[in-house]
């Protein structure tokens, strides 16, 4: 059975969907849709059950896996799976590879994409040395203007959608950082959005090399396999690929919400070769936001902390 070889990881919005398209159209590579396998089922099954799991234990978290809400849809064959491993798992790592492997089929390169894996890249490629990570940015105005169009205006109880959501863009951008410094570009690469959409060739020979395939001749599009009935908000993956909506959030943040994204943002749009404010505006822009607002913003990053420690404990 082959490992899951490249993760596609970054904020929601950011354009790993159509990175993961590129991905597709390489030569030999293959990908499922998102499994959300580590964000929203690993910790849980680590805290209920020990590797290595066989009979009754292993097909019960199979049967648990698939019949979550974000998994569901995804039609896992857990006979397939369980066949896949021989009857016996030997570790969580393992259990992803099967599970990939049964939804994408047979490849020379595997991979995955699920956005909110980018917290798990330091365990991953600690327990899998040869596994690489594709990391996904985008103008945190542009990822959180589409994040409200697409999912609502949802904020916390004191703190409005815009300035959460660019906090967690800030945190991503974070670990994006610390990853490309940890695993330096034989095991990371970095794709920014707004350079993919300008040009998308260029992108695909990056992901190529990365990858050590190359570009299938004729190769039009990506399979629609890596998209599920459910996730219209991804309608554009395969359309022409443009750079129409790069721009497109300044029709829909306010000014005042662009320069608060901007200041909540500002350390990692440096970072990544966004054109932000001074240092000393945005201070002031964070000191203008409300108190309860701001106190939201750290118990945000405080719980992430939490997350993390719990994700540096876990056995791979």
């Amino acid at each position: 059975m082959a490992g899951v070889g490249f993760l596609i990881v970054g904020t929601p919005r950011s354009g790993t969907t159509l990175v993961q398209r590129l991905a597709c159209e390489l030569d030999g590579v293959r990908m499922p849709p998102e499994t959300h396998f580590f964000g929203f089922f690993a910790l849980d099954l680590l805290a209920r059950k020990e590797f290595p799991l066989a009979g009754a234990a292993l097909r019960e978290e199979l049967e648990a896996f698939a019949s979550m809400d974000k998994s569901a849809e995804l039609g896992l064959d857990v006979d397939a799976v369980e066949r896949l491993l021989g009857g016996r798992c030997a570790s969580l790592g393992r259990m992803f590879d099967a599970i990939v492997e049964s939804l994408a089929g047979p490849a020379e390169v595997l991979g995955e994409k699920s956005p909110e894996h980018l917290l798990w890249w330091r365990r991953l490629t600690e327990a899998a040395p040869a596994t690489r990570i594709v990391g996904v940015i985008r103008d945190p105005r542009a990822v959180v203007a589409s994040a409200i169009a697409v999912w609502g205006d949802r904020g916390s109880r004191h703190a409005p959608p815009h300035v959460m959501r660019a906090q967690r863009w800030a945190s991503d951008a974070r670990e994006l950082a610390r990853a490309a410094a940890t695993l330096g570009p034989a095991r990371f690469l970095l794709l920014r959005y707004e350079d993919v959409v300008r040009d998308e060739g260029t992108a695909r020979e990056a992901v190529a090399a990365f990858l050590g395939r190359r570009v299938a001749v004729g190769a039009i599009v990506g399979s629609p396999d890596i998209v599920m009935p459910r996730e219209w908000w991804k309608e554009r993956t395969f359309m022409p690929i443009t750079d129409e909506r790069v721009e497109a959030w300044r029709a829909s943040l306010t000014n005042h919400q662009a320069s608060e994204v901007a200041a909540i943002c500002r350390s990692g749009m440096r970072r990544f070769g966004y054109a932000t404010e001074s240092r000393r505006r945005a201070l002031a822009r964070i000191a203008s936001l409300s108190p309860r607002a701001n106190a939201e913003r750290l118990r945000f990053v405080a719980g992430r902390t939490r997350h993390g420690y719990r994700i540096a404990r876990a056995t791979i």
